[in-house]
């Protein structure tokens, strides 16, 4: 099975820790994320990419992948789908 390689770009949660200003904390907005990699699953609730994929293994034909994001649908902002040459 061949997988799209996609760039993403979608708004996620910001995390600051320590004691701040409660005008900064307000401050703050969504943080917008950039990431690369195959997708292997994507429906209306979310985007999952993984950056690498192995080859099917011989004992059992499934694949392994590893180093994957499961982003909400609803913060996807931009899906480019990446064309090898």
């Amino acid at each position: 099975m061949k997988f799209p390689r996609v760039e993403v770009e979608w708004d996620d949660a910001r995390v600051k820790g320590g004691w701040r200003g409660l005008k900064e904390y307000r401050s703050y907005g969504l943080v917008r994320c950039r990431a690369i990699g195959y997708v292997i699953r994507r429906d209306r609730k979310v985007l999952t990419l993984v950056q690498q994929i192995g080859l099917k293994r011989e004992d059992d034909g499934e694949q392994d992948v590893s180093d994957g994001i499961i982003i909400p649908a609803s913060c996807v902002k931009r899906i480019h789908r990446l064309v090898e040459k």
